[in-house]
């Protein structure tokens, strides 16, 4: 049992958001305007331009690789958009009382929105309440892509600065006339109102508190591949055939982990990229179309941009920045490699599986009575899906 959860918005979104399917072609200046029209831009949002101005304040601090190993939106954090929905995805699973298992790559933004769900999800629900979120596996086998990784100096500057900065600014909301200082900049991006700069940095410091205590108390594991993770399984035994891309390699590591640790559940704190890459390798042979469109369904946003078939660029949907969706993985019988499959209720039932029964209802599904791009185009619209 899979279930993904989107990390919460981070500082790679401030101004623009590309969509995941075409970040690689997005670096070719040709290919960026071709797709310009399919980009959300947040140009008439006035503090989150501002954030848009971070990675350049921040790129000659001694936090500095957290350009590229982006933490969390602070406009996000304080407007606490992701409580509701990790409440939704994850309060579920914690009320069915299976045990399950929660992994991550080693990106800050996707830790930071683990220790987020311990935290909130601990304190909204009691001492024992968040014991499957007290540990967070970390997995390389998460990565989407090969990205430099934050260090524990760099986020540890990075939350001393955002706490000297915090200082500064609340003192200064007092005196008429002042301004947001410059290293206070380094961290928010260039805002220009003290009281929004106060606001942005409590939050950041807030949430670099959080992660800082899960860090400090071993809540972060390393996920170091178990034995075998890495070979391809037949049926009955194990060859030496290494697995060659990442969806096949995170789902030996995800069978070798079930096995070590004799449970099937697994939660996975990723991002966007990597849920689709899963999805696309794993699901479009053997997935139905009406399951697809609860997994990753497809979407020409803008009929008037085509690809190099001449046909419309038809975007994968994404749950929003907290949200979660819901899939099983099997071994394929007679033969190596996975796939996806999204159980029945019938089958659920069978197994007495609490976990599937709760997981399941975080996908959408289409009512019968609706047609559907109306139906996608309405998700969007109400932002229960993303198209970056």
């Amino acid at each position: 049992n899979l279930v993904f959860v989107r990390h919460a918005e981070c500082m790679h979104t401030a101004r623009v958001g590309a969509p995941s399917a075409i970040m690689a072609q997005y670096m070719d200046p040709a290919t960026r305007a071709q797709f310009e029209p399919l980009v959300t831009k947040f140009d008439s949002d006035p503090v989150r331009s501002a954030e848009g101005e971070w990675k350049r304040l921040a790129a000659a601090t001694a936090f500095s690789v957290l350009a590229q190993d982006t933490p969390l939106l602070p406009s996000g954090l304080v407007a606490k958009v992701h409580e509701p929905r990790l409440k939704a995805s994850l309060g579920p699973l914690l009320e069915s009382g299976a045990a399950f298992s929660t992994v991550a790559p080693p990106l800050l933004r996707t830790k930071a929105t683990a220790a987020l769900a311990a935290s909130l999800l601990g304190c909204a629900r009691g001492g024992d309440a968040s014991g499957c979120l007290d540990k967070c596996i970390l997995s390389t086998a998460l990565l989407p892509r090969p990205s430099p990784l934050h260090t524990a100096e760099a986020t540890c500057a990075y939350a001393a600065a955002a706490g000297d900065a915090l200082v500064c600014s609340e003192a200064s909301m007092a005196v008429a006339g002042s301004v947001v200082g410059e290293r206070a900049k380094t961290v928010i991006g260039d805002v220009a109102d003290v009281r929004v700069a106060s606001a942005l940095l409590g939050a950041v410091t807030t949430t670099m508190a959080a992660y800082h205590e899960m860090q400090s108390r071993g809540g972060f594991v390393d996920g170091a591949e178990p034995e075998g993770s890495s070979r391809r399984r037949s049926s009955n035994t194990t060859t030496t055939e290494a697995i060659g891309t990442p969806p096949e390699r995170f789902c030996c590591w995800a069978f070798s982990h079930a096995e070590c640790t004799s449970c099937n559940n697994l939660v996975v704190f990723g991002g966007s990229g990597w849920w689709a890459a899963l999805v696309q390798h794993l699901g479009q042979a053997n997935v139905l179309a009406s399951d697809m469109d609860s997994l990753l369904p497809l979407l020409a946003i803008d009929a008037s941009v085509v690809g190099g078939d001449g046909q419309p660029v038809q975007l994968p949907l994404m749950p929003a920045p907290a949200g979660a969706r819901f899939v099983q993985v099997v071994r394929c019988h007679g033969a190596p490699g996975f796939q996806l499959v999204l159980p029945s209720p019938q089958k659920i039932q069978a197994d007495a599986d609490e976990f599937a029964a709760r997981a399941t209802k975080l996908n959408p599904v289409k009512p019968p009575e609706m047609e559907r791009e109306a139906w996608l185009r309405g998700l969007l619209a109400e932002g229960t899906c993303y198209s970056y």
